[in-house]
């Protein structure tokens, strides 16, 4: 369980972040050095990182690309690869592909395993066309 019981309450540190685009990528080999740094000098039980962090926002490209989405698909698996070593839980979400639509499925990391939340949005411009 995250957090410490104070007084009879449950209490929890979160950090929240809003990252740049290019942060990920910029750091590739260690995508995570300063926000675990941070999260482990603040003893963080709980990181929210903002939508799709581990690739340029890509969902409002007017014109679908099988490149990108292969990208940013990739990026994602990669960058929740890393989250074993990380010091805290995470919420966020990374692009899935579930049959023909592409969606942006949120997400909990418990410091052990993925858990898929929900998918919370269909990126309507990246539904796999049919003919």
């Amino acid at each position: 369980m995250c957090g410490k019981e104070v007084l009879g309450r449950m209490k929890m540190r979160v950090t929240v972040c809003e990252l740049p685009d290019w942060n990920f990528l910029e750091k590739r080999n260690d995508p995570l050095s300063d926000l675990t740094r941070h999260v482990r000098d603040e003893r963080s039980d709980l990181v929210v990182l903002p939508e799709m962090p581990a690739y340029p926002w890509f969902a409002s490209i007017p014109r679908f690309s099988e490149n990108v989405w292969r990208e940013a698909v990739k990026a994602h698996d990669e960058f929740v690869s890393t989250l074993s070593s990380f010091p805290a839980a995470v919420i966020s979400t990374k692009p899935v592909q579930m049959g023909n639509q592409r969606l942006n499925q949120a997400f909990f990391w418990d410091r052990s395993a993925y858990h898929p939340v929900r998918c919370k949005y269909c990126l309507r411009a990246y539904v796999v066309s049919q003919g």
